[in-house]
């Protein structure tokens, strides 16, 4: 059963430890990454898991059988795809006659540069 001032715990020899430690783990998971399809089927998973962690009467098996299925949730979750801006496609070789014009002038402008500095000692 759920007790609010101390959190899950278990009675009697049924062994509950595994899926209360599988259940907070699973609230603490970020699901933003994830499919909404593989992310309902998780907390539909997490749901009957908790129900069998709060049943004072579930059978070992009960509580084994909750802790599978939550874990094989777990398994099942499917990321998203990641959809980002569009990178729009470059032909580098775009790029070489900009470059080529660009030290072209540099070159013209050092040349003019040396040309009026000497032009002046003389």
């Amino acid at each position: 059963s759920y007790d609010y001032r101390g959190g899950w715990r278990y009675s009697g020899s049924v062994n509950k430890d595994a899926l209360l430690s599988l259940i907070r783990t699973v609230e603490a998971m970020d699901l933003t990454p994830y499919t909404k399809e593989s992310v309902d089927l998780l907390r539909s998973a997490l749901s009957a898991a908790k129900e069998a962690a709060a049943d004072e009467n579930a059978t070992q098996k009960q509580v084994d059988d909750a802790y599978a299925a939550l874990e094989n949730a777990v398994n099942g979750l499917e990321k998203t795809e990641q959809v980002g801006p569009e990178v729009p496609d470059t032909d580098d070789n775009n790029a070489l006659p900009i470059v080529a014009a660009v030290l072209f002038a540099m070159l013209a402008v050092t040349g003019c540069a040396v040309y009026v500095v000497r032009k002046r000692r003389s």
